[in-house]
């Protein structure tokens, strides 16, 4: 589908229920011209994950953690990151911790993650604020049942493109964002509304998250086509060649 034919999405919301085993399901809802995801397997092809395992408890996550895999998080303002950014607020390190660390007796965090997620006795606070140095289009993490929590995304220009937010019901899941093929340049994980004007702070300790991927843009119909074609003159010619 070509990206005019998206832009109906405009600023409406998209609310998607969740299927759970148990009573409780919460929902994944997307605002602006991005699509929620709502299971792992709508990633595609993965080119990095984070997930955030730390021996010893509780420490800053590096800010270079997945630099190597294309993705970096940041600090300070949203404006000074990525130019045309028009958002306030300001980024805070992430931190690593656990459930013995982060709170002691309590159950998990992510009591049987729906939609294929991934959340360990090690994970996440903090959320944060990341750009990417390779072409992403899709993101994905385990939120947990720890309140309202979201994933917003701009581009390489600084526009913003949409938001996911995710409203547990006593329980976690993975939540992803996808921009239809349009290169991530910034992208923010935390509990503050972006898209409807609110400003980022990390909120204390309630950004609960674990099991970071993303995946590369998929190719557009036309390019998928050449390329297929391409590869069937190519076997031509090498058969003609024997």
């Amino acid at each position: 589908m070509g990206r005019a034919n998206r832009s109906h999405i405009g600023a409406a919301a998209i609310v998607l229920t969740l299927c759970a085993t148990s009573a409780n399901a919460g929902t994944i809802t997307a605002f602006g011209n991005v699509a929620a995801l709502t299971n792992l397997n709508q990633l595609g092809t993965v080119i990095g994950t984070a997930d955030f395992t730390f021996p010893g408890g509780a420490g800053p996550v590096p800010l270079d953690l997945a630099s190597g895999l294309g993705m970096t998080f940041h600090t300070g303002p949203l404006t000074a990151i990525l130019p045309g950014v028009t958002s306030s607020g300001s980024a805070s390190q992430p931190q690593y911790t656990d459930d013995a660390t982060f709170t002691p007796g309590l159950p998990t965090w992510f009591p049987s993650p729906a939609g294929g997620g991934v959340g360990n006795f090690d994970f996440q606070i903090f959320g944060g604020v990341v750009t990417f140095s390779k072409p992403v289009a899709r993101f994905g993490l385990t939120f947990s049942r720890n309140g309202t929590q979201y994933i917003t995304a701009w581009s390489t220009t600084g526009q913003m493109l949409g938001e996911v937010r995710w409203d547990p019901n006593g329980d976690s899941s993975f939540v992803g964002i996808d921009t239809f093929e349009v290169p991530i340049g910034m992208l923010a994980v935390g509990n503050d509304d972006l898209f409807h004007g609110a400003s980022y702070d990390i909120g204390g300790a309630t950004i609960i998250t674990d099991s970071w991927q993303w995946a590369r843009p998929m190719p557009e119909p036309a390019t998928m086509s050449l390329l297929t074609l391409g590869l069937g003159a190519a076997w031509i010619r090498r058969r003609r060649a024997r």
